[in-house]
Order: structure tokens, then C-alpha cells, then sequence
């Protein structure tokens, strides 16, 4: 028998997010919302469990089809009007959710939640709950769903919350999302490593090579974590180990201490010429010019962190260790919101990895 479904979508949200990754992608996930339903509808979401499935991966992982009986979702007719009929036509009851605030915030989650909330009840008895949504206030809606035993699933945003990871069944990786249900496999960026280690034939006769640095651990399968180690090549083990734990707990970028400076000094002096516009295309080309190598998503993962600590970037120009302290003080309050106590001697680290003790030479970007 099909699995009875439910999906709700809180547009604004799930769609900002696919943008800051790919905008193609953002566009077809709006203009299309048929050809992706299809996916979700054939159960693929479910057929790989060797990636990141949520805690209970591998357990009763049901692929067979679905018959998606209730479709809703809640966008801001303000800016995405164009957008709704597409959604109508692919058989969905759209809520338009007006903007309730000068910075544009909506009701959308609120209305999802007790709309959610009134679906457990529904005579139908829906099985599962698709939920395109990444906002950590959904994670109690999660846990009731759970504790009346229905199934969830979410698209995993990179900087996702551990605690609404936790809180669902199955959880879809986006780069997943983006290459199978919009056909528009994501960009595979590498870390490039600033600081390589050396090469075995370069040690000393009768000296045995270091031991490998230990595997970083993330909730994004062995492909991330190999680009982690390419990124933390040839640092402490002491370092590895803090990224590791950061990338897990809050989706800590693993820079190198040398990219993580070049970073926010040409970030610093993007803003300062330009304000946000364009800021992660002009910090990577910065960065590159200043001989320092990074790719778009590291940059775009700090522009984001920053964004969401409140960070003002059309304040005027701002200085590399303007932008540092900024970064330091978000990463201290996301481990405070996580429960990622870090010891003293972390900290220092920590301190030490981003800059904020000491910067020996600014990088000079060009104009």
C-alpha cells in the first residue's frame, strides 16, 4: 500500500536557502514544484541509506510509493506572487502570508505548526510528514510528530540546527535534493589545502612518518569529511579535532587559520567598497588574487553566519578584524545555543584558528 503523506513547505525559507547554494536551483525547485513532487512521490527520498538519514537510519526505511494527500504551502505574496500558481496547478492548497513586520517576517512557520499540528488528528492518518523548512522552531512539531508515530522528513540546509537533525527521521542531504529531484547536480567545491603535508620520501632516514590526522567526523557522510581533511591538511591534530567538532555541532566552515584571515580581510574590504552586493563572488576573487585559494560555499557559510548574528553590512567600511570579532562572537553564541561547551583550552584555539589573538600580515586585496 502507498504510504500516506502530507508535505508542507514554507517557501521563503526553503527557497533563500536553495539560492545561497544555487540559484538555478531555487528556480526550478519555484517554477517546477511537479517535476520534484514527483521524486518525494515515488519514495526516492528514502532510497539511500547510506547517507544522511537521521538517527534512525536504516530502520524501516519505507520506499515505496506515496500518495501525497495534502499539499500546503506558505509563501509571501509580496515577493513571490509568481510563483503561486505553479504551486496550485501541482495540486497544492497555497497560503499566502503577507509580510507581518518591516524586515519582511511572516507568519509562515506559525501557521505551518498549527496547521501540522491539526493534520495528526486528520481521519485520513497520515503516515508521513514531508516538511521543506530548515527553521530550529519546527523541532517540537518534529518530536510530537514523532511521538505519535509518524514518519518525517526534511531537505538538510547546511547550517541546520543538531537538534532538528535529531528530531526527524530522514533527513535528505541538499546537495541530494538539488542533483536528483531538480536535476541540477550542486557544485563539488574543494577545499584547497594552503599549508600540505610533506611527502613520506622527504622524512628523514629511519624516521617514521606522523600518523595521519584523525578522520573528521560530520553528519555529512565520508564525501565531506575527506573534503574537511583536504581543507585541515597539515594542521594540529588539535585543530582537526575542533573543527570536526564545530563542523558537526553548528556548520562551521573548515578553513585553514591562513584561509579563514584572507577571508574575512577581503570580505571586509568588499563590503567596505560595495556594501553585500555580490559579496561572495568578490571575497573568493579577493582571496585568489591575493594568492590565498577558497571556493563560493565556505564564504557563502560565513556570510550566512554573520547574517544571522545580525551583522550589518551595508554599515560602512569595516576593517578584517571588524569582521573577525563579528565571526568569533556568532561561532561562541551558535556553541552556547547548541550546547557545545568549549574548554579554555578550545577556546584559545579557537582564538588563535580565526585570528583573533594575533594577525601577522593582513592580506592586501586589490581594488
Amino acid at each position: 500500500m502507498p504510504v500516506k503523506t502530507a508535505i508542507f513547505i514554507d517557501f521563503d525559507n526553503f527557497h533563500s536557502n536553495l539560492e545561497k547554494v544555487n540559484p538555478r536551483a531555487a528556480e526550478r525547485f519555484a517554477d517546477d514544484p511537479a517535476g520534484w513532487l514527483e521524486w518525494f512521490r515515488l519514495g526516492r527520498h528514502v532510497a539511500n541509506q547510506g547517507e544522511d538519514n537521521g538517527p534512525n537510519q536504516g530502520t524501516d526505511q519505507r520506499t515505496e510509493p506515496r500518495r501525497i494527500l495534502l499539499r500546503r504551502c506558505y509563501l509571501n505574496p509580496d515577493k513571490f506572487r509568481r510563483h503561486r500558481i505553479g504551486f496550485v496547478r501541482a495540486g497544492f492548497t497555497v497560503h499566502d502570508c503577507p509580510p507581518l513586520t518591516t524586515r519582511g517576517k511572516n507568519a509562515a512557520d506559525l501557521w505551518m505548526t498549527v496547521d501540522i499540528l491539526d493534520a495528526i488528528a486528520h481521519p485520513t492518518g497520515f503516515e508521513e510528514f514531508i516538511i521543506l523548512a530548515s527553521d530550529a522552531d519546527f523541532t517540537p512539531v518534529l518530536l510530537r510528530l514523532r511521538e505519535h508515530d509518524r514518519r518525517t522528513t526534511l531537505v538538510n540546509d547546511r547550517l541546520m540546527a543538531g537538534a532538528l537533525r535529531a528530531a526527524c527521521d530522514t533527513v535528505v542531504p541538499q546537495d541530494r535534493f538539488m542533483a536528483e529531484a531538480l536535476g541540477l547536480p550542486a557544485e563539488v567545491p574543494v577545499e584547497a589545502a594552503t599549508e600540505p603535508p610533506a611527502p613520506a620520501a622527504a622524512l628523514g632516514a629511519g624516521l617514521a612518518a606522523e600518523a595521519p590526522p584523525p578522520r573528521l567526523r560530520t553528519h555529512s557522510g565520508g564525501m565531506r569529511a575527506d573534503r574537511l581533511a583536504r581543507a585541515l591538511a597539515g594542521q594540529t591534530s588539535e585543530l582537526i579535532e575542533l573543527a570536526t567538532r564545530l563542523h558537526a555541532a553548528i556548520g562551521m566552515p573548515a578553513l585553514s587559520p591562513t584561509q579563514y584571515r584572507a577571508a574575512f580581510d577581503a570580505m571586509a574590504a568588499a563590503i567596505s567598497d560595495t556594501g553585500e552586493f555580490d559579496l561572495i563572488g568578490r571575497t573568493v576573487d579577493r582571496c585568489r588574487a591575493a594568492g590565498v585559494e577558497i571556493v563560493n560555499r565556505p564564504v557563502s557559510d560565513i556570510r550566512e553566519m554573520l547574517r544571522g548574528a545580525g551583522f550589518d553590512f551595508a554599515s560602512g567600511p569595516v576593517t578584517g578584524a571588524d569582521v573577525t570579532a563579528a565571526f568569533h562572537a556568532c561561532v561562541l553564541a551558535l556553541c552556547r545555543q547548541e550546547e557545545a561547551t568549549l574548554s579554555a583550552p578550545e577556546r584559545t584555539l579557537l582564538d588563535e584558528w580565526l585570528g583573533v589573538v594575533s594577525r601577522d600580515q593582513p592580506v592586501t586585496s586589490p581594488v
